[in-house]
């Protein structure tokens, strides 16, 4: 049986290691290929200590590190602010699951009633662990010690103890005395700003490395325990006529609005009281809301229904709603592009679509499980789903494919917008250099001004960033 000191042991030393290494890396650099280098440092810090325990990462877990991994890749590839918060989150939630894994090791299949509260369990512990870690897991007291400490368990915690009476020492000597506060100028070359920024990094880094690393190996209760969810069900009889009211609102409404919903161009032409920003308005954004709410109404009536009572019909009605649900939201996804193709392309409208083109694949995706009675499956299939589409985002170069459309929009008579382009990241960089020709010179040379300003940013090796490379390439060869 693993000695428990030892597996303590390894965390901190893990721990600190990958809270070095973030500092080095993330402090007073942009994210980058630093983010890929450091959570390849969690795997194979990881790996390391379940070898020396006598374990080893499952499938599962190394496919949700490569999850994350990929996440990294994300935020060296694109610039785009967006897609940089969607692969942020997409790490969190992959090392999320890592955790989930080690506390509930069957968190791929839960009930929808558990989901949120395995979720809130694995957060706790991650964002608890590392305080844990050190304030209760490691033996400070000498004599409680089962055994005599090494010399590099002594230097360790010694410098723990010292290097935040040092920072503050250091800060208060430097404000009081210019030429001391010169000299450790000289010989760190750091601002307050700075070190302000290696301790505000370093924390936060070997916080969450302390919470993965912790739950991983030290086995113990998490302080942190979320009150269970529970129901004794509902009736189907209820439900079922809830739903048969609900899908006759559906039906009324698609047979109500059968000519906006799908009049189109020709619609918009032969009323003269309605222009394409109401139409895309009215048959969108509204729409967006009805499909969001959809989706959690029909998890929570599978969950709050009776365990022993006959889903057949339920299940038939709730399939009827997402047949309805998805004609309307393929008449919404029309009004937009409709609205796209006369006024043209920005971010939000981009990924609004993105967002109800998810909400289409989640839809099916709960009627191949949810309403097959394999409940315990969908929410692993959605965050699968999730990753996949940040992914394919990543690929598809939103930012170039916003200013792609924009520009081939000149070639048919319509107006360019120059200053909305130069807010694009310099993801767009490619297909500027590339189509440049297409739009007026004045615009083409504004573009290349805005996107040269965006890339002087005079980031290290840490920050790289394929995207940022590749526009300076482009950039210095138009000039």
């Amino acid at each position: 049986m693993l000695d428990p000191s030892r597996s303590v042991n390894l965390a901190v030393r893990g721990t600190l290691g990958l809270g070095v290494m973030g500092m080095a890396l993330f402090s007073l650099s942009p994210w980058g290929i630093n983010v890929t280098i450091w959570l390849l440092m969690v795997v194979g810090i990881t790996r390391w200590a379940a070898a020396k325990v006598g374990s080893s990462l499952t499938r599962v877990e190394l496919a949700w590190l490569g999850g994350a991994f990929l996440g990294g890749m994300g935020l060296a590839y694109r610039m785009s602010p967006i897609l940089s918060l969607l692969n942020f989150v997409m790490i969190l939630t992959s090392l999320l699951m890592v955790a989930m894994s080690r506390v509930s090791p069957s968190g791929a299949r839960v009930f929808i009633g558990e989901i949120f509260r395995r979720s809130l369990r694995t957060l706790g512990r991650l964002l608890i662990g590392g305080v844990q870690l050190f304030a209760r897991d490691v033996v400070w007291n000498v004599e409680s010690s089962q055994q005599p400490l090494s010399r590099g368990q002594i230097a360790a915690r010694g410098l723990l103890l010292a290097a935040p009476l040092l920072t503050v020492f250091c800060f208060l000597f430097a404000r009081a005395d210019q030429a001391f506060s010169s000299i450790l100028t000289r010989i760190f070359d750091l601002s307050f700003e700075d070190v302000w920024s290696l301790a505000v990094t370093f924390i936060l880094t070997t916080w969450l490395a302390g919470g993965l690393l912790r739950s991983y190996l030290v086995a113990s209760k998490s302080a942190f325990q979320p009150p269970k969810i529970r129901t004794r069900g509902i009736g189907s009889a209820e439900l079922n006529m809830a739903l048969v009211m609900v899908n006759l609102l559906f039906l009324s409404f698609v047979i109500v609005q059968i000519r906006y919903l799908f009049g189109g161009a020709d619609l918009v032409a032969l009323d003269p009281h309605l222009t394409y920003a109401t139409y895309a308005r009215e048959g969108f954004f509204q729409l967006v809301a009805v499909a969001v709410l959809v989706l959690p109404m029909l998890l929570v009536m599978d969950w709050i229904l009776a365990p022993n009572v006959s889903k057949k019909t339920f299940r038939f009605l709730s399939l009827v709603l997402l047949l309805l649900l998805l004609v309307v939201m393929a008449s919404a996804l029309k009004r937009m592009w409709l609205y796209q193709a006369e006024f043209g392309q920005t971010e939000l409208r981009f990924y609004v679509v993105a967002f109800i083109a998810w909400l289409g694949l989640v839809s099916a995706w709960l009627a191949a499980t949810v309403l097959r009675g394999h409940a315990e499956r969908f929410g692993l299939g959605v965050i699968l789903i999730s990753i996949i589409n940040v992914i394919t985002l990543n690929l598809m170069n939103p930012d170039g494919w916003i200013l792609e459309q924009n520009m081939h929009r000149v070639a048919v008579g319509k107006p360019f917008d120059a200053d909305y382009a130069a807010s694009l990241s310099v993801d767009a960089v490619p297909v500027w250099a590339r189509l440049r020709d297409k739009i007026a010179e004045t615009d083409a040379l504004s573009l290349s001004c805005s996107f040269a300003k965006q890339n002087d940013d005079g980031v290290d090796f840490r920050g790289w960033n394929y995207g940022r490379w590749l526009a300076s390439k482009l950039l210095e060869r138009r000039d």
